[in-house]
C-alpha cells in the first residue's frame, strides 16, 4: 500500500483505505479516508458498511457494461469507456 501512495495520487488510486490499529501514523495522508478501530465500534460499522455499499455499486455497473473481470475493465477504460460511477 505505501508504495502505491509514494507513486500515485489518491485520485489514481481511486480506494479510500481504511486502516485499522496500528497504521494510525499513515491517518494524514491523502490516501487515507478513515481511521477506525475497535475502540470506535459504530465507526468500524459505517466503514464496512460504505466498503459494501460501493463493492455492491461497482458490481452492479459491472454486470450492466457486461464487464467479466478487472483486465477488461482495464481494458475498456483504456480505450475510453467510462461507466458512470467509477472513476
Amino acid at each position: 500500500m505505501v508504495d502505491r501512495m509514494a507513486e500515485h495520487t489518491g485520485r489514481e488510486i481511486n480506494r479510500r483505505q481504511e486502516l485499522l490499529r496500528g497504521l494510525r501514523l499513515l491517518a494524514g495522508l491523502p490516501h487515507v479516508g478513515t481511521v477506525a478501530d475497535r475502540q470506535q465500534p459504530d465507526l468500524v460499522r459505517r466503514v464496512v458498511a460504505e466498503l459494501a455499499s460501493r463493492l455492491e455499486r461497482r458490481e452492479q455497473l459491472f454486470r450492466d457494461a457486461r464487464i467479466v473481470s478487472v483486465e477488461q475493465f482495464r481494458s475498456r477504460r483504456a480505450a475510453g469507456l467510462r461507466l458512470v460511477g467509477c472513476r
